[in-house]
């Protein structure tokens, strides 16, 4: 701050002159270019050019360097986090790639269980579709067996009835006792 206050009073001295200067000349209407005013207002300029540089210089000297590694921090920052960032994709893509490897093998996993528990439910189904065929097969002979038993009975007792309206008709009382004493002499001389 103190600088700024110096080199403030400096440019204000080094105008001064040329401020009087001019006004000295604007009163009496003269139309001449001036060359010696014109010089030392460069002369003037150059002093004053001279004093702020010799002033300034350590101040901007401090502030570029400073500047400087300022700058060079930011960009050794930028690569260190552009690095940090380059870690984390690699550390993500990683994970993505591993989520992915973990999703095939679960989606494998449960397509292996599909498959084990079709095959049991179609062997559970082809055991039950045998176990049924082996009960309607055990059913349709237990059903013809009655059916044949029942059939032989009705031929028996139809076959016996016919029979009995045969005898009934041929065979006459004394073929009764004819056939009475048969039986008996058949029942008899067996023992």
């Amino acid at each position: 701050m103190r600088h700024l206050y110096t080199a403030s009073l400096a440019i204000a001295g080094l105008l001064a002159p040329a401020l009087a200067f001019a006004g000295e000349n604007a009163g009496h209407g003269e139309h001449h270019f001036d060359w010696l005013g014109f010089a030392l207002s460069w002369v003037n300029f150059i002093i004053l050019l001279g004093i702020l540089i010799w002033l300034l210089a350590p101040k901007l000297k401090l502030f570029f360097s400073d500047r400087s590694r300022i700058i060079s921090d930011k960009v050794h920052e930028a690569e260190r986090l552009k690095a940090e960032s380059r870690e984390l994709i690699k550390k993500y893509q990683d994970k993505l790639a591993d989520f992915d490897k973990s999703k095939e093998e679960e989606l494998a996993r449960y397509r292996a269980d599909a498959q084990r528990e079709h095959d049991e439910i179609v062997e559970a189904a082809q055991h039950r579709i045998e176990k049924m065929e082996k009960d309607m097969e055990l059913s349709i002979e237990t059903k013809m067996r009655v059916a044949k038993e029942g059939l032989r009975r009705e031929i028996a007792d139809a076959v016996t009835e016919e029979a009995q309206k045969i005898l009934m008709e041929e065979i006459k009382p004394d073929d009764d006792l004819h056939l009475v004493n048969r039986t008996i002499d058949s029942i008899g001389g067996g023992k």
